[in-house]
């Protein structure tokens, strides 16, 4: 049986979805160092999410409902790496008139390393598309443990590994013992960062009667504000991907919006988290390209440049959200008016 929507946890991907395009296209100063820390809860928080809504007691439901979201993963993941393969190597350079060397762009496909982490780490040739081969490999892994039954393995192993994520990284990033690209590498991918968030969204949905409710709503917003101030804390010490205050504030927040499911708050954002927060992710550094240029032809300069930066995340939340809400409105007319006639 498919688990009816979450309200509050649909308002909960669109400030995460929201927070992941300030993460990349933020103005480079304290402050927004600051909120970006703030939202490193965001990918966790989408894959548990994906975690959740894959849990079911029916193992042949579970495995059918699996093999669809493998292939739709892998579709999605093929068709980001084509998209951002023509934009860069094609479209942009044609807006921009910017000159691009093909044949070193041939080249990098040519290097054994870069598939050797696109296959193991998720990395490599995948820029942002990291994070849907991430998620199509926990869809795979799920499909193994609901074949097997080692669900149980499964939550011990999420656990060991976020452990190990935080701890084994935070040595080797404050002892700076490889460089940072390739620290991020080894632990931003499906091993440490997907699978872990994925399993445990999978268990709090298993053991959602016994865990929800058991925390008053004012204690979970006291905690969640702590592991977000913690994490502030851990990052002087080290810069991490994910601190022990995010983790535990990921977990107080989906736990929150466990225990109040129909809690929109603002019911705009619930809707853009629960249909166009994908379409956000895949699309967000080619409409932060498109707004650079426009601000380059406007000569943006001094404060107006800076306040253009400081807003342009939201403007590319904004725009793409309005624009498939567009899309949707104008693809829904049209079967509108092909049933009617």
């Amino acid at each position: 049986m498919v688990k009816k929507q979450n309200e509050c946890l649909n308002f909960i991907k669109g400030i995460a979805c929201f927070g992941i395009v300030y993460m990349h296209t933020s103005y480079d100063c304290m402050l927004s160092s600051m909120i970006v820390n703030l939202f490193r809860f965001a990918v966790p928080i989408f894959f548990m999410i994906s975690g959740y809504y894959s849990y079911g007691m029916d193992k042949a439901i579970i495995e059918k409902r699996t093999k669809k979201k493998v292939f739709r993963m892998l579709k999605m993941g093929v068709g980001t790496l084509v998209l951002y393969n023509l934009w860069s190597v094609v479209i942009n350079p044609m807006i921009t008139g910017r000159s691009i060397n093909v044949m070193q762009w041939v080249l990098s496909y040519q290097s054994v390393k870069k598939w050797i982490d696109f296959v193991l780490f998720n990395q490599g040739i995948t820029g942002i598309a990291w994070f849907i081969f991430a998620l199509l490999y926990c869809y795979i892994a799920l499909y193994l443990i609901n074949k097997f039954n080692k669900y149980n393995l499964a939550y011990i192993l999420a656990a060991v590994l976020l452990v190990a994520h935080i701890v084994a990284r935070g040595l080797i990033q404050y002892n700076q013992l490889v460089p940072e690209e390739i620290n991020i590498i080894w632990f931003r991918n499906f091993i440490f960062m997907g699978f872990p968030f994925f399993m445990i969204g999978n268990y709090m949905h298993k053991k959602e009667d016994k865990i929800v409710n058991r925390l008053s709503n004012k204690t979970l917003v006291i905690g969640i504000l702590f592991g977000l101030a913690l994490s502030c804390v851990e990052r002087y010490i080290v810069v991490l991907e994910i601190f022990w205050g995010t983790v535990l504030a990921s977990l107080l927040i989906f736990l929150f919006a466990l225990q109040n499911p129909d809690k929109k708050v603002i019911s705009v954002i619930a809707r853009i988290g629960q249909r166009y927060s994908m379409q956000i992710y895949i699309f967000q550094l080619i409409v932060n390209d498109i707004f650079i240029y426009i601000g380059n032809k406007l000569q943006l300069e001094n404060q107006s440049g800076q306040l253009f930066a400081i807003l342009k995340p939201l403007l590319i939340y904004i725009s793409i959200a309005l624009v498939c809400m567009v899309v949707k409105e104008v693809k829904n007319k049209i079967k509108k008016k092909y049933i009617k006639f």
